[in-house]
This record gives structure tokens, C-alpha cells and sequence, in this order.
């Protein structure tokens, strides 16, 4: 489970989007919680997709020190009452790396 604040900011084709969030993982021997601080530039490819790609910082939380991480999404924005829909990898570095694939739904209240 994954919730986060992603402030977007557009310049017309380019953009910037924030995202502070923090995830829960049960790797079924024990939960692990995550928080992210990223920044991503989002280059719009047609009106309803986008791609983004960035990088930032993790902290695994039973690690306790935090490292890099490395984002790219892909964006499809044409769909009613919803912000955004999206799948995307993250390749975390700390704790030996790891890799991460997710897609969600994303809504602005």
C-alpha cells in the first residue's frame, strides 16, 4: 500500500512533479515501511500520455540510513474523476537494491 503527495507543476509539454509518500510492504517474513522523496520530469507525449522519469531519496525505515533511488512512469491522464492512472519501476540502491514495479490510480482532492 502506497499513499503520497505529488505536487505537479506544468510548463506547457515539460513539467516537474514532486512526490513525498510512504509505502508499506509485507514481504510475508515481516513488514517494511518506506518513505520516498522524489522529483521527476514529466514530458507530456500527446494530451492523455506522458512520461516521467527522476530520482531521489528512500528510506527503508528497518535500514535506517537512506539512499538513492531512481524512477520512471508512464502516465495515461484520459480518464473521468481521475487524475491520473500509472505504471512505473523504481530501482532503490540501498540495503543490496532492490526493484520496484507498481501501477495505481491517482486522484486530486
Amino acid at each position: 500500500m502506497h499513499g503520497a503527495w505529488s505536487p505537479y507543476f506544468g510548463l506547457g509539454v515539460l513539467g516537474i512533479r514532486g512526490e513525498i509518500g510512504v509505502t508499506g510492504l509485507d514481504f510475508g517474513g515481516g513488514r517494511i515501511l518506506i518513505s520516498n522523496y522524489e522529483a521527476l520530469l514529466h514530458i507530456a507525449l500527446f494530451p492523455t500520455l506522458a512520461i516521467e522519469g527522476g530520482g531521489g531519496m528512500h528510506l527503508w525505515h528497518n535500514q535506517g540510513v537512506p539512499a538513492m533511488a531512481f524512477s520512471g512512469n508512464l502516465i495515461f491522464s484520459g480518464v473521468a474523476y481521475v487524475d491520473r492512472l500509472f505504471a512505473g519501476y523504481t530501482r532503490y540502491t540501498g540495503a543490496g537494491g532492490a526493484n520496484i514495479l507498481r501501477a495505481g490510480v491517482g486522484f486530486e482532492l
